[in-house]
């Protein structure tokens, strides 16, 4: 398969911008350094993905990036990426990395071939990150893999999972034996030194505008960028009283940053919301923004809930909450008409990305039924290929009933 950007994304660890090392977590993740794994939960914005990316970076260690999604329900889809992931033989006489293929129904004794022969072809000290585990279910099979992939960990390895949930009952005993360790949120909360450090790096502060902040936060990290945002605009910071909540309320405060920047700038974020990452040449499309490039750039080094990968081609990526702030604002100032056609432009731009997935989801959210039907058809003969026949028959089941009617040949590859 061509290393595409959404494939590149999906397997490249975040570039960081003027974030805090925080050493007292590096701490747990040292001590977790070849002898476990360490289980990072919190809720969005608090600062997971961060904290491992800045530990990999600071500790200057290699190792593989793994962008957990929905699709990863499927076992041989898990496994067709991260075979895409592993570094190349370091012979030609090792083992290759085999597809899961629809014949194999022990899943246990395939999970644990392929990790030996993955793992074999990561150098000693790596580290493996599974970033959003939560977006899984947990009675998918991913879970019992997870438990596999922590059980064939070798000395030397480190392995790091991030999830806004707490580790599922599969790790228990890992968990019970030392051998998983935990980050949660109470620990991610910035402490005031962590505060005093992020805010004074950028701001000059007095001691009671320090300690405001501290309060308002909560020692929530984007939280804090939220209402470092409204420092910087208003020279003031709302007291719980006058905001009516505590912080939490994210859209409150993304309408303020939202609102500070240039009337092209919000275009541009409405305009490529409904893009799981954004690359300058899609925002250039999408938004008729010739500039998009410096934009995009200028979110990420404001720290404007934008995160980049930088691979074949960069790409950036929206933090969770502030992407469903921007979707909700596109859904309430754009008409019908627009809207649609908006999403299923961004679905033609991901097709043409062959970032799959992800243009079948908006052609769905979209109605586009034909197009959807037509996307299945283009992809049915290599999901079955490749064992990936769970991810073909929900992709085939998001329909309805009246378009595998008129699709005879949706049914043939249902029954393929």
């Amino acid at each position: 398969m061509a290393r595409t950007t959404a494939l590149l994304a999906k397997l490249s660890q975040p570039r960081l911008y003027r974030i805090l090392d925080r050493e007292r977590l590096f701490e747990v993740l040292d001590g977790a350094r070849g002898r476990g794994a360490t289980w990072i939960s919190g809720p969005p914005g608090a600062g997971k993905t961060s904290l491992a990316a800045s530990f990999l970076q600071a500790r200057k260690l290699s190792g593989i990036w793994y962008d957990v999604d929905a699709g990863d329900c499927d076992p041989a889809s898990f496994f067709h990426y991260l075979a895409l992931a592993a570094p190349k033989p370091r012979s030609a006489r090792a083992q290759p990395l085999l597809a899961l293929s629809p014949e194999c129904l022990d899943l246990e004794g395939f999970t644990r071939r392929f990790l030996r022969v993955f793992y074999a072809r990561l150098p000693a000290g790596a580290v493996v990150v599974f970033d959003n585990c939560h977006t899984v279910r947990t009675d998918a099979a991913f879970t019992k893999i997870l438990k596999q992939v922590l059980d064939e960990l070798p000395e030397g390895l480190g392995l790091i999972l991030l999830s806004r949930a707490d580790p599922p009952t599969t790790l228990a005993r890992a968990e019970a034996n030392g051998l998983l360790r935990r980050i949660g949120w109470e620990s991610l909360r910035l402490t005031e030194e962590e505060l005093r450090a992020i805010v004074l790096a950028t701001h000059t502060a007095s001691e009671s505008t320090l300690a405001k902040l501290q309060q308002r936060s909560a020692g929530w990290p984007v939280g804090l960028v939220l209402l470092l945002q409204r420092l910087q605009a208003t020279d003031s910071i709302p007291s719980a009283a006058a905001e009516g909540a505590a912080i939490g309320s994210l859209n409150y405060f993304a309408d303020e940053v939202f609102e500070q920047v240039e009337p092209a700038t919000r275009d541009l974020l409405l305009r490529t919301s409904f893009l799981p990452r954004v690359t300058a040449a899609h925002a250039r499309e999408l938004a008729s923004s010739p500039n998009a490039a410096h934009v995009l750039e200028e979110l990420f080094r404001q720290r404007l809930f934008t995160d980049r990968h930088a691979a074949d081609q960069v790409s950036y990526q929206y933090h969770v909450l502030f992407r469903e702030f921007l979707r909700s604002r596109a859904s309430s100032v754009l008409t019908a008409e627009e809207l649609h056609a908006l999403r299923a432009s961004s679905a033609r731009l991901l097709e043409q990305d062959r970032d799959f997935p992800a243009a079948f989801a908006l052609r769905i959210e979209n109605h586009d039924w034909d197009d959807a039907a037509r996307l299945i058809l283009k992809l049915a003969r290599a999901l079955v290929a490749d064992g990936r026949w769970l991810t073909l028959q929900t992709m085939i089941a998001s329909l309805p009933a009246a378009q595998l009617e008129r699709t005879p040949w949706l049914t043939l590859w249902l029954g393929a």
